[in-house]
């Protein structure tokens, strides 16, 4: 689309001056379009590279913890074990069975938000956006320089 318009913009020029305008025009707004395609790519990245690392933290960090989880239950349970060799009462090991395990699932419920990422990812998608602000921001500037350096270009050719 863009080639078009450089195209109708040559034709109307009937000078190489004019031409050698307009063709440096079309450079700079294609190195324009590049430099922000770039920047934009770059971002993209590197928000995604901020997610997966955040992704296989939590994931390491969750695992760990169902394995603490899981030793904690084989303790409870091998204390239940143990105080039923040492012949004690069965409603005595079953109340401190329940109890073990009523402390273990309120300890579990006290960590459940333990491992969000949440502002980790609002910062990342904040770097984003503010990455991509700038592209487009120095992408617009640029291109109303090389507008304005074409009008004058073209201005005293006419």
């Amino acid at each position: 689309i863009r080639e078009g318009r450089y195209e109708l913009l040559r034709d109307r020029g009937n000078t190489d001056v004019w031409k050698a305008a307009v063709d440096e025009f079309a450079d700079t707004v294609e190195g324009l379009v590049s430099d922000r395609i770039a920047a934009v790519d770059v971002a993209i990245e590197e928000f995604e590279d901020t997610v997966e690392s955040l992704l296989d933290e939590r994931r390491v960090a969750i695992d760990d913890y169902a394995d603490g989880i899981s030793d904690d239950l084989n303790a409870i349970f091998d204390e239940a074990a143990a105080s039923c060799e040492a012949g004690d009462t069965p409603a005595d090991i079953r109340a401190a069975l329940k109890q073990a395990i009523t402390e273990l699932r309120v300890s579990i419920a006290a960590d459940r938000g333990k491992y969000s990422f949440k502002d980790e990812l609002a910062v990342a998608r904040e770097t984003r956006t503010a990455a991509i602000a700038v592209a487009k921001d120095t992408f617009q500037a640029g291109y109303q320089e090389s507008k304005t350096d074409l009008k004058s270009a073209l201005a005293t050719e006419q």
